[in-house]
């Protein structure tokens, strides 16, 4: 799972698409292969960060914590997932 190059809200990012690209390109280029989702640092983004993160390859965010369901996200070339990292007590 990606996080971000440095540590630091997403929407403070000066070129966000830069820095997922170089988080991925380090990831596979130390275990071999890229990550398939991201959490970003305090949850953060913009909505502009989805669309980025799709670019890249990644498959689901876990940066939304509204809901413990696996949700579609719209982007503008194909849609993404969202899954919650916690489960529900019962």
């Amino acid at each position: 799972m990606g996080h971000s190059f440095e540590q630091g809200p997403i929407h403070n990012e000066k070129d966000q698409p830069a820095m997922i690209k170089r988080t991925v390109a380090t990831i596979k280029d130390f275990t071999g292969k890229p990550p398939s989702g991201w959490m970003g640092p305090g949850l953060t983004e913009t909505y502009d960060t989805p669309d980025y993160l799709k670019a890249s390859g990644i498959k689901y965010i876990c940066d939304w914590v509204y809901d413990d369901e696996p949700t579609e996200i719209s982007t503008k070339t194909r849609a993404a997932f969202h899954l919650a990292l916690y489960a529900r007590m019962q």
